[in-house]
């Protein structure tokens, strides 16, 4: 490769460098009476999507109480049925005692259709302090608050 070639590659270079190094901002820190809420999904029974026949798109709606906490969208893994969903979620909420309710859609089904699921359960938030939750699809669990809530996610 020429000299003029190599030259100007290296701003394309440059770009994925820093990319590559590139680490998610950490996470806002706990505002006063507040502390984590962690909510693992754990589902290995997602059938195929009888419109697409493959693996369907999921959604996940978490409240606390009367406030929406998490909206997503989730991708089962897997090549063949059933799929899978091995996901955590971490949010900060208000300390003390929520209604948690978890509606988790388009991931099961009833009668050859794509149907929803919703479950719920009373939770303690403890300022500073991490909460689980665990979710298999059908059953949820709380776990008390774990331990002190400075260790951030992903540490």
């Amino acid at each position: 490769m020429t000299r003029a070639g190599l030259r100007a590659l290296a701003p394309v270079a440059l770009v994925l460098a820093c990319a590559a190094t590139e680490k998610p901002p950490p996470p806002p820190p706990l505002g006063p009476g507040q502390g984590w809420v962690e909510l693992t999904l754990m589902d290995s029974k997602v059938p195929a999507d009888p419109v697409v026949a493959g693996p369907p798109e999921c959604h996940l709606l978490v409240d606390l109480g009367e406030q929406n906490v998490l909206s997503e969208a989730i991708a089962p893994g897997g090549s063949r049925p059933p799929y899978s969903v091995d996901s955590t979620f971490r949010f900060a909420a208000a300390a003390g005692e929520h209604d948690a309710t978890v509606l988790y859609s388009g991931c099961r089904t009833f009668k050859d259709q794509l149907d929803s699921r919703e479950a719920r359960i009373a939770i303690s938030v403890r300022g500073g302090q991490l909460t689980r939750l665990h979710f298999d699809g059908s059953t949820l669990v709380a776990h008390s608050p774990a331990y002190p809530a400075r260790r951030e996610p992903g540490s």
